[in-house]
C-alpha cells in the first residue's frame, strides 16, 4: 500500500462509509435505485444534502494526501514532457461524461445587495408557494450519478490525489485555506443525520487544521507548464 493511503486510511474508510450510507438511504427510503424520480422535492432534498456532506469532506481528504505527496514530487522537463505528449495515443472522448468533481471551487463576490441583506439580518431567501393540484415527479439522475461517481474517486484516490499535488504545486503557491463546509448535517437530512457522527465532525475538523498548518511547510513550487510556444513579446525588459 502506499504510504500516503496507509496514512490517510482512516479518513477513506469515513468518506467511504459516508457515500455508502447516502446511498444506502436514498434507495431503502425512495426505491430509487430501480428509476431516476423521486415524489417530492423534499427527499430529493435529502439526497443533495447528503451528497454536499461528502463531497465537503472528499476535498479535505484529497488536500491532505496531495500536501503529503507534494514533497515527493519531481518536476519533468518541458522537452521531455512535449514528446510524452505526442507519443501518448489518442483516447477517443465518450459521449456521456462522469460529473466533475472540482475539489477547488472558486468561490463568487458577494454582490452589494446580497451585502446589504447581510447587515440588515435577513437571509434573503425567497418563499414559493405552489398551486394544489398533481406534482410532478423530481429528477435525481444527476444527484446519483455525482454520488457514483465520488464514490469512485474515493476507492482510488491515488491517481486523483497526485494530479491535484501537482496543480497545487504549480499554481497554488503558499498556505492554503480548507474549502469551507457544514459545521454539523443540516436537519432537512432527516434520519440520514447519524451519518454525520462524531467521528465524522471531530476528523472533518481536524483535516482543517491539517491543511492550514501543512501548508505553511510547503517546498519549493514546481515551475509551470508551457502550453504555448515561447513568446516573443517580452514584458520590461
Amino acid at each position: 500500500m502506499h504510504p500516503v493511503l496507509q496514512s490517510c486510511d482512516i479518513l477513506l474508510q469515513l468518506v467511504r462509509a459516508l457515500i455508502a450510507g447516502v446511498r444506502a438511504f436514498n434507495s431503502a427510503e425512495h426505491g430509487a435505485q430501480a428509476t431516476d424520480y423521486v415524489r417530492t422535492k423534499a427527499a430529493a432534498g435529502r439526497l443533495a444534502a447528503g451528497l454536499r456532506l461528502a463531497e465537503v469532506y472528499l476535498r479535505r481528504v484529497l488536500i491532505i494526501m496531495a500536501l503529503e505527496l507534494e514533497p515527493t514530487l519531481v518536476d519533468v522537463p518541458q522537452k521531455n514532457l512535449e514528446k510524452r505528449r505526442k507519443d501518448r495515443p489518442r483516447k477517443t472522448m465518450p459521449k456521456l461524461r462522469a460529473p466533475s468533481f472540482i475539489v477547488l471551487p472558486k468561490v463568487p463576490a458577494l454582490t452589494d445587495a446580497a451585502l446589504a441583506k447581510m447587515q440588515r439580518g435577513q437571509s434573503g431567501k425567497v418563499t414559493t408557494f405552489t398551486a394544489l393540484g398533481a406534482r410532478k415527479p423530481v429528477f435525481i439522475g444527476t444527484l446519483k450519478a455525482r454520488l457514483e461517481n465520488l464514490a469512485k474517486i474515493a476507492d482510488n484516490p491515488l491517481q486523483r490525489a497526485k494530479r491535484l499535488a501537482f496543480h497545487l504545486a504549480r499554481k497554488r503557491h503558499g498556505p492554503l485555506f480548507a474549502p469551507d463546509g457544514p459545521v454539523k448535517a443540516p436537519s432537512r437530512m432527516g434520519r440520514m443525520r447519524r451519518l454525520w457522527n462524531t467521528e465524522t465532525s471531530a476528523t472533518y475538523k481536524a483535516m482543517g487544521f491539517s491543511i492550514r498548518s501543512q501548508s505553511e511547510r510547503r517546498p519549493p513550487p514546481l515551475q509551470p507548464l508551457r502550453k504555448y510556444g515561447p513568446s516573443i513579446l517580452v514584458l520590461g525588459g
